[in-house]
């Protein structure tokens, strides 16, 4: 696991982690700088197994890939998940454009008082049995979409409103997020990448893969001096 944000990234105790410490209990992204290496799947393993095994807890998946993989996972696979697609499948572009309707997309956030987070998220085991019933997703969708870049102050401040939700909720969250593995991350990568304390770095061990990680990392080092 790799700190985040230095305001973020504080030492936390193993007692933090119970469910009375907070409203959210902690982010954790999943990031690579290329695709292929388990992000994916190490997502949708470690948010079923959390849910599980804390079932006093609500765990947020936000798939911010934008072949929408995990979500389609969830839902059962590539054939089941055609089934759900306008309910479940782009999420995130509805409560992107929930703010304001003179607004679309990615800086519609910056418009809106409030930000309800729980009213766009789906309770996936309505959608498929074998997932626990305390998992919620919302998906970017399961088909590219070309998305403005954000500004910095425009991505943290968006960043900071759905952190808000979480927290203003009378119940206690846990968020994963995916995101598409990319040396030059996407727009909503980066906003996985501003929104986690901390990233889970899924490696190839060859030099190859490390120096391309090097990289990657660099990258989002020079994101956290600037936030």
């Amino acid at each position: 696991q790799v700190p985040r944000w230095p305001k973020f990234g504080a030492s936390v105790s193993r007692d933090s982690y119970s469910s009375a410490a907070m409203p959210l209990q902690s982010t954790h992204v999943f990031a690579s700088h290329i695709g292929h290496t388990g992000k994916t799947t190490m997502c949708f393993q470690m948010s079923c197994y959390y849910a599980k095994k804390h079932p006093d807890i609500n765990v947020l998946v936000m798939d911010l890939a934008e072949e929408g993989d995990l979500t389609k996972r969830f839902m059962g696979g590539v054939d089941k998940a055609a089934k759900t697609v306008e309910s479940v499948f782009g999420g995130v572009f509805n409560l992107l454009s929930d703010a304001d309707a003179k607004s679309t997309g990615l800086t519609s956030w910056l418009f809106s008082k409030t930000l309800d987070l729980e009213a766009h998220a789906v309770g996936v085991s309505k959608h498929n049995e074998n997932i626990p019933a305390n998992l919620f997703l919302i998906s970017s969708g399961a088909w590219p979409r070309q998305e403005k870049e954000m500004t910095l102050e425009a991505r943290t401040r968006t960043c900071e409103k759905i952190k808000d939700s979480l927290q203003k909720s009378d119940k206690t969250w846990k968020l994963f997020c995916d995101a598409d593995g990319d040396r030059r991350p996407s727009p909503f990568t980066l906003i996985a990448y501003t929104l986690c304390d901390y990233a889970i770095v899924p490696l190839h061990l060859n030099k190859g893969d490390l120096d391309r990680t090097e990289t990657m990392l660099g990258v989002m080092n020079e994101l956290r001096q600037k936030d």
